[in-house]
């Protein structure tokens, strides 16, 4: 299901599963809600994967792994639960890091008195904690794509000249409603 998206995430995880030798079935059916999750058919069943609001919108709890995805996501990881046929199944974590030369990036910022902020639609958890280690002046967590840019624009009413970097479909429009948007070069075609 997620060889069918070109989101960062779904390229690490079917790069993952690959690298692990795990079967290459077909999918088709193929729905995606951006800041939610995927789903579609392959290998006979209807497969879920995304957020616990994603799964409990199709009746399915996530209760059972919510304590582990927790955990996955104070260190960083972003989980995505997954589900088969109406249960759930288990549990992929990806680690998103940072590029070394990020934190450096936001410290010359800060330096030259620019404030910088992590948006992300990411769980609270995840995003506190690459917040941490990257040294931003502040994060906000779980902002769907339309929140992006709805903060966006809130800030640039306030008298701000916001710079927006992004390379998800997630995040393409904020950085169309960004005074300045850069689209990372490794982001969707969309992004870009």
């Amino acid at each position: 299901i997620e060889r069918q998206s070109e989101h960062p995430v779904a390229r690490a995880i079917v790069e993952s599963a690959e690298a692990r030798g795990a079967a290459r079935l077909d999918a088709s059916d193929f729905k995606m809600e951006a800041g939610f999750g995927v789903e579609g058919l392959a290998g006979g069943g209807r497969v879920l994967l995304g957020t616990s609001e994603w799964l409990a919108r199709a009746g399915i709890s996530t209760a059972a792994l919510d304590e582990r995805a927790n955990a996955l996501a104070d260190l960083g990881r972003t989980p995505s639960y997954v589900a088969l046929d109406g249960a759930l199944a288990g549990l992929v974590a990806v680690a998103d890091r940072p590029l070394q030369a990020a934190a450096s990036t936001i410290r010359s910022l800060r330096d030259d008195g620019l404030e910088v902020r992590l948006i992300s639609g990411d769980r609270q958890r995840t995003v506190e904690a690459i917040g941490r280690e990257l040294g931003v002046d502040g994060v906000s967590a779980e902002v769907k794509p339309e929140d992006k840019a709805r903060t966006v624009e809130r800030l640039k009413q306030s008298g701000r000249v916001v710079v927006m970097v992004g390379d998800g479909i997630n995040d393409a429009p904020a950085l169309a409603a960004a005074d300045v948007g850069i689209a990372i070069g490794t982001g969707t075609d969309v992004a870009i």
